[in-house]
């Protein structure tokens, strides 16, 4: 039986092993994905690793790696490698992770002096508030190796905010990043820990400009970027009638509290919020236009054409126009990603390559994970490397038979090419981003293939190059009809979304999926875009597994804030009901509806006696929960902790419980302001508890 047993294995390893070394030109598209996987293992550990290991295992693998290769042992030569590049990524995680500390406020500050440079301005509320972000702070009182190094401040409503650069002073109130709202939501205190922002706050005095933007080429740049930007947006409000110009001032400027909320909601329940997105559309369009309008117009004069590189000539020109719109729209980090590729591509040309292959993503992602590895648990990274990911695997799989049919079509076969090449775009594009989509925001868009349908193309072959014909044409004041015929294209996009999101069923809520899902998800899709081969299809299996995992995932059945001020619980119908109507529409009841799955709460709590569904029963002290077979206290004044601490297994206080209670579970006011929001989930036997709370650099003091 073990000389079978080990026979079959040794089967099964010739088998992977030849089939390994029949897709060796595809092993280094590998290389980003174990670097990615290191980083993401670095990132899902509860508590801090110690620095060695990996670079230990990255040297061990490394000469493993060639002696697996000298023997012709392609399997072990992949472990090895496999090895090396998950240890790498680990590495260079942790490196980064040391490289950014910075000091972080431990507690909030009611009132102090913070002078600093002005190192980003965003508008808020549609532009009603002002956030700036000071770079080189320094703090009245406060020695320098305790001062954040960069701190984020709203100004107040209809506040003037200073010259971008300039050296300010102001008082503030000023609170150490906030932890995420729920467990396994959005952390911006970690965002914020690898900006080295160490404390947001609010302005609470008048702005003092003590220097204004500094001199220089950077300073010249900035005011004249600055001044360029208000010239377009007032140019737009005058050419383009409400809400359309929003959409027009977001794509020309970058601004995007200029944007309806209404209209951005439709985009947003439409699928089509990645148009509003200044990202790898946007450079991709501006920067092919440029291209192919340039190496038409060298084209067109046939000494140049026969005697010179034009077609170079024209991906140098696309390279200068798409870092041209990034200055414009402003360098964030989706923007900076997108110029990059498309960067790449346009030396893919220069160096007669392939502008369209995944060795040039795989490149690209490479770059970004190595710089900046805390890039990779974004969504915007996620989402847009999986969609360029997909359409470039789809695009080598269709690329010879469409190019048979396209040379032999006539003008109805290539009308029907372009509409399935329209189709398939969308299609690709929806169904490799479905799951990120549902693990960062709980939500899809059912009618999205359609709407992007009609809004991509409408987006390229309009709307962007009225965009670009309006930039070329503002010097010569020739801008306001080229303005006035991207309204149209507007006027019709607006159209679209609003009507994709006013039909029936046009978002499908879920609640927020596991941990394993975007791993196995992230793996499936992966191992089915890099393979050519039969056995690529295998990538279903952790693909459709991550995502029956995501889509019947259970929210918890109890969720408490930090400040111990807000309880929502599960009610029969699956709903949320919260302690107070008004929890539910502040920013972390916001958080916990959308993370259940839900669009709206169930009503409140009853002041007095049982919800309509029974599971609670309430008193002016407090409420008991009751679900899965299991009671829990929820004890809202001191008068009632002795006898609910005496009866119940689990007790959730808002007031600080104090030695002498002790059931089995206990979560008081003190474990909230130290470990963070909880979430409960309740079963037979044990309850399952998570907190925000994490216990790494970028945590709670």
């Amino acid at each position: 039986m073990s000389r079978a047993i080990a026979d079959r294995a040794a089967t099964i390893r010739l088998a992977l092993e030849d089939r390994l070394a029949t897709e060796r030109s595809r092993w280094v598209l590998w290389l980003p994905v174990g670097i990615g996987a290191g980083i993401g293992l670095y990132f899902a550990l509860p508590a801090e690793p110690p620095a060695w290991p990996a670079p230990i295992a990255v040297a061990a693998a490394i000469p493993a790696a060639v002696a697996a290769a000298r023997r012709g042992r392609a399997g072990a030569f992949a472990a090895a490698l496999v090895l090396a590049t998950v240890a790498a990524g680990f590495a260079l995680a942790d490196a980064r992770t040391a490289l950014v500390d910075a000091p972080v406020l431990a507690r909030e500050i009611a009132y102090a002096e913070v002078a600093g440079r002005v190192a980003a301005i965003t508008p808020r509320n549609g532009g009603a508030r002002t956030r700036l972000l000071l770079d080189r702070v320094i703090l009245s009182g406060r020695p320098p190796a305790e001062t954040p190094r960069r701190v984020r401040l709203t100004l107040g409503r209809g506040t003037a905010p200073p010259p971008l650069g300039a050296l300010v002073r102001l008082g503030a109130g000023l609170y150490p990043p906030p932890a995420p709202a729920a467990p396994g939501a959005y952390d911006f205190r970690r965002t914020a820990y690898f900006a080295r922002i160490g404390a947001v706050g609010y302005a609470r005095s008048r702005i003092t400009v003590l220097d204004p933007a500094p001199a220089g080429l950077a300073g010249w740049i900035g005011r004249g970027l600055g001044a360029l930007r208000h010239t377009i947006e007032t140019g737009i409000r005058t050419a383009i009638a409400p809400p359309v110009a929003g959409i027009a001032i977001t794509l020309m400027t970058g601004e995007r509290a200029a944007l309806d909320p209404d209209l951005r909601d439709a985009f947003r329940a439409s699928g089509l919020a990645h148009l509003l997105a200044i990202s790898g559309l946007h450079i991709t369009l501006i920067a092919g236009l440029a291209f192919f309008v340039s190496r038409w117009l060298l084209a067109s004069r046939p000494r140049l054409a026969l005697t010179q590189p034009i077609k170079k000539w024209a991906a140098l020109i696309g390279v200068v126009a798409a870092a041209g719109y990034m200055l414009l729209v402003g360098a964030r980090v989706p923007t900076l990603r997108a110029v990059l590729m498309a960067t790449l591509a346009m030396v893919a040309i220069l160096a007669d390559r392939n502008p369209l292959s995944l060795r040039l993503v795989a490149t690209a992602a490479l770059i970004i994970l190595v710089t900046t590895p805390d890039t990779l648990l974004t969504a915007s990274f996620q989402m847009s490397f999986a969609a360029v990911v997909a359409l470039i695997a789809a695009y080598e799989s269709f690329e010879r038979p469409l190019r048979r049919l396209s040379t032999q079509a006539g003008p109805l076969l290539v009308a029907a090419l372009y509409l399935g090449g329209l189709v398939l775009t969308s299609a690709v594009a929806t169904l490799a981003t479905l799951p990120f989509t549902l693990i960062h925001f709980q939500q899809i868009a059912l009618y999205g293939i359609a709407a992007n349908m009609l809004a991509v193309p409408l987006t390229a072959y309009w709307i962007m190059p009225c965009a670009l014909a309006a930039y070329a044409a503002w010097p010569l004041g020739l801008a306001p009809p080229i303005l006035e015929a991207m309204e149209l294209g507007l006027t019709l996009l607006a159209k679209i979304a609003t009507t994709t999101a006013a039909l029936p069923g046009a978002v499908l809520r879920a609640p927020a999926p596991g941990d394993l899902t975007l791993p196995l998800c992230a793996l499936g899709g992966l191992w089915l875009c890099i393979w050519t081969t039969g056995w690529r299809l295998l990538g279903l299996v952790p693909l459709i597994g991550g995502l029956a995992l995501g889509l019947t995932a259970r929210p918890p059945d109890i969720l408490v804030s930090r400040d111990a001020q807000q309880i929502a619980v599960r009610t029969a119908t699956g709903g949320l009901s919260f302690n107070t109507g008004a929890a539910a529409t502040d920013f972390t009841g916001e958080v916990w509806l959308r993370r259940a799955g839900r669009a709206a709460a169930d009503p409140a709590w009853p002041p007095y006696g049982r919800s309509p569904d029974g599971r609670l029963a309430c008193d002016p002290h407090g409420c008991r929960y009751h679900a899965h077979d299991t009671t829990v206290a929820l004890v809202k004044s001191v008068e009632a902790l002795a006898e609910d601490c005496r009866r119940h297994r689990i007790v959730i206080s808002l007031v600080a419980a104090g030695r002498t209670c002790t059931p089995p579970h206990l979560i008081d006011y003190w474990d909230l302001r130290n470990k963070g929001a909880h979430a409960i989930w309740l079963d037979d036997t044990e309850p399952r508890i998570q907190v925000a709370k994490s216990a790494r650099p970028w945590g709670p003091p």
